[in-house]
């Protein structure tokens, strides 16, 4: 028996996670992309409540359950019965705990359970199990009867991800084809769909994602999470984009998506990867280090003493975020200092003695600033801000023409 759980494990793995530190998801296109997630829940949960629910069926042999018994409502926001263990027999228990069960390894894979309790009762035909307000299912194999239960459950997620389909049903068959027959796990050898990224509240956690659908979206590619959630500050080189996320301490559990977007399109994304939100930390991540200093005395230099031209890219990263920037002048000149990207941000310039040399918010190509002034020799600050609370990438291209 310890030979098929060891198996079985072994596959499973492959399903519920591609190691301890790293999910993996393919978005479902023909050249697909893939999106990497450096998280630290793995997928030992789960296959340790899918190893708990094939035990208990097994104990839950046919010739165990026969007889009637009393109706068990096991309730999904818990898992626990509705009433007083103590009053049940010894196996009309172990159902209520096998029940129980099914929704605790269903949150595992980041589903939503919903709000229907689990009704599961002993009859003269065999064991019944179904959610309330359904018809459920009769079956003289445990196993049967709760995995079908595992199928109702998933069956009323409506957030279910089509990669997560595939990985219930297995469950439910193997399921269904316990006690007796464990090569009921050789249903999981067959099955190639990638696992979903489970990721916790209140925690960064790095992403990466490539292939074409990277190039597609462009340089200034945009991901977006579920509401509630932060992205950092994101990087693209060729396909491969790299970024962060931070999962809000309200978003719900249950599946969600990361939508990637083009640059020039916020409406309609590239594609999406689907995850999963469960746990998480009540107390908030450090926040990510500032890609560019706030004050005078920690502004990046953009423009050196003798340059005509400079470039730079940066992140907004909120409300609170200013990116400063220093620009050394040695002599006469017209300055531009032009942004670029998906960002709607503004800038002010100001020199020395911090009086106002040029601002400006929307004269450039579509939300994007553009400054032009004539500058003497001295140093100046560029101060970068969202026009309306917001965050996002920018770039910043620099020109000074000599008079």
């Amino acid at each position: 028996m310890k030979k098929h759980m060891n198996v079985a494990a072994k596959r499973i793995a492959r399903i519920a996670s591609a190691g301890l530190a790293l999910s993996v998801l393919a978005t479902p296109v023909v050249a697909q992309s893939v999106l990497t997630a450096d998280t630290e829940i793995s997928g030992d949960a789960y296959l340790n409540r899918l190893a708990e629910i094939m035990n208990d069926i097994r104990r839950l042999a046919p010739d165990n359950v026969e007889g009637e018994g009393p109706l068990l409502t096991i309730l999904p926001e818990t898992g626990e019965f509705a009433g007083d263990l103590g009053t049940l027999s010894d196996i009309d228990r172990q159902l209520a705990r096998a029940g129980g069960r099914l929704f605790d390894l269903y949150r595992e894979i980041g589903g939503d359970p919903g709000e229907r309790p689990l009704l599961i009762q002993r009859t003269a035909n065999g064991l019944f199990s179904a959610l309330e307000g359904e018809n459920g299912n009769v079956s003289a194999q445990p196993g049967d009867a709760l995995g079908s239960s595992l199928g109702d459950i998933a069956a009323n997620d409506e957030r279910l991800p089509g990669a997560v389909a595939p990985v219930v049903a297995a469950v439910v068959d193997t399921l269904a084809s316990a006690p007796n027959a464990n090569a009921g796990f050789d249903l999981l050898a067959a099955l190639e769909p990638d696992p979903i990224a489970v990721l916790a509240r209140n925690q960064r956690v790095g992403l990466t994602i490539t292939g074409p659908d990277v190039e597609t979206a462009g340089k200034f590619a945009v991901i977006a999470g579920p509401a509630g959630s932060r992205v950092g500050q994101t990087a693209v080189s060729g396909d491969t984009l790299t970024t962060n996320i931070v999962i809000g301490p309200d978003t719900a559990d249950g599946f969600g998506k990361i939508l990637l977007f083009s640059g020039s399109d916020s409406l309609t994304p590239v594609t999406s990867y689907d995850i999963a939100v469960r746990g998480g930390e009540t107390t908030p991540p450090v926040a990510e280090p500032d890609d560019h200093g706030g004050t005078t005395a920690t502004a990046t230099p953009l423009l050196g003493g003798g340059a005509v031209s400079a470039s730079v890219t940066g992140h907004i990263g909120g409300p609170d975020d200013v990116d400063m920037f220093s620009l050394t002048v040695t002599a006469p000149g017209s300055l531009t200092i032009a942004s670029s990207g998906p960002t709607d941000i503004a800038a002010t310039l100001t020199d020395s003695n911090g009086t106002l040399v040029g601002d400006d918010d929307n004269s450039g190509s579509r939300y994007n600033f553009a400054v032009q002034t004539v500058v003497n020799p001295g140093t100046y600050v560029l101060a970068v801000r969202h026009c309306c609370s917001g965050s996002g990438r920018y770039q910043l291209d620099t020109v000074l023409n000599p008079l």
